[in-house]
């Protein structure tokens, strides 16, 4: 059976009543993810790595069976200068799981630092734990 285009035309009520569906399911998802914490996000990790047993895991192996984790990860668990940081999710699992994250073996060659600013940030943040020692030949 062939539609014509007339009869794939929506008319006015149903189109409004399948924006407030997907604003509904949009507001529903945010809330999800508010309601979230680092804590919960845990517990699932924990829970469903003790359900299926992996021999490894990494972040895609999270993407794809826990996106609702994945997503609060990638917005709430950033370092200062950009990207995830894997490392406090990893140190919060069970340490029977830590053992098994198996991060990508691909890395990608980056700038040290960009400019004055960014080091002194850095610096700022953890002067009180930074020390420096000198080595002299």
């Amino acid at each position: 059976m062939c539609l014509a285009p007339a009869d794939l035309l929506l008319d006015g009520d149903q189109f409004l009543d399948s924006v407030r569906v997907d604003a509904s399911i949009l507001a529903e998802k945010r809330r999800e993810l508010k309601s979230m914490d680092f804590a919960t996000v845990v517990a699932s990790l924990n829970r469903l790595l003790a359900r299926e047993h992996p021999a490894g895991f990494n972040s895609s192996w999270i993407r794809r069976n826990a996106p609702h984790c994945y997503r609060f990860i990638q917005e709430n668990l950033r370092r200062e200068y950009g990207g995830v940081d894997w490392d406090r999710l990893t140190y919060a699992l069970d340490r029977r799981f830590q053992r098994l994250w198996k991060p990508h073996t691909i890395k990608k060659t980056r700038i040290p630092y960009e400019d004055r600013a960014e080091v002194e940030t850095i610096l700022k943040k953890y002067r009180k734990i930074v020390r420096i020692y000198c080595s002299f030949r």
